[in-house]
């Protein structure tokens, strides 16, 4: 056999092969590369290999950078123009009510509990109820609670009027104390409606 008949015969590298099969070998990268290369067509086009797309991860899985190396870049912008800002609405804000819905709040720990979120947000179903029969008149929720507060958010739980009794009086097991204050609550306010957390602490503690 001549040596030009030698330069056309195509020879296999079987351990090129295995190196190709193995993502976590050190050479895989050189050569996939080596044999995924653009070539031409025999339309004379340049012919692109789609799997010599993206890079391989250390733990051998294949990514693509779609964004050909300025994620960093767009996270800055992010970060600074506010495409991940956290969107606030307008709290609705009751100037002048015309009539109340106490909620007596547990405030276990001196915050909001779940079930008293659940009772305040029944407090504004009430007062969208009542304003439907009457169309003039807007109401308001008043939260009463005792003790020490340490809840920050009243207004994003639903409270538009809040009352903290937590003088020393009202610390600790007091229920003569709490039934003279919202006495005081009903001549002051006259509520239509008196809503009590239905819960292990037993509404007024």
């Amino acid at each position: 056999m001549s040596n030009q008949e030698d330069d056309t015969i195509v020879r296999r590298d079987p351990r090129a092969e295995w190196i190709a099969r193995n993502r976590l070998h050190p050479l895989h990268t050189t050569i996939t590369h080596s044999q995924t290369a653009d070539v031409r067509g025999p339309s004379g086009l340049m012919r692109k290999n789609p799997h010599n797309v993206g890079f391989m991860g250390p733990n051998g899985i294949k990514r693509i950078d779609r964004l050909k190396g300025n994620g960093h870049q767009v996270k800055g912008r992010a970060s600074k123009g506010g495409g991940s800002k956290e969107v606030q609405l307008p709290l609705h804000q009751v100037t002048q009510p015309d009539f109340y819905i106490v909620v007596v709040a547990d405030m276990v720990g001196g915050r909001l509990t779940g079930h008293d979120k659940d009772v305040i947000g029944q407090a504004h179903k009430l007062v969208r109820e009542t304003q439907l029969n009457v169309s003039d008149q807007s109401g308001a929720v008043l939260v009463v609670g005792f003790g020490e507060s340490k809840e920050n958010h009243f207004d994003l739980s639903g409270a538009d009027r809040v009352l903290i009794l937590d003088t020393e009086a009202y610390q600790g097991y007091c229920p003569e104390q709490q039934i003279a204050a919202l006495e005081r609550v009903e001549q002051t306010y006259q509520p239509k409606y008196w809503l009590f957390p239905d819960s292990v602490q037993g509404g007024l503690k």
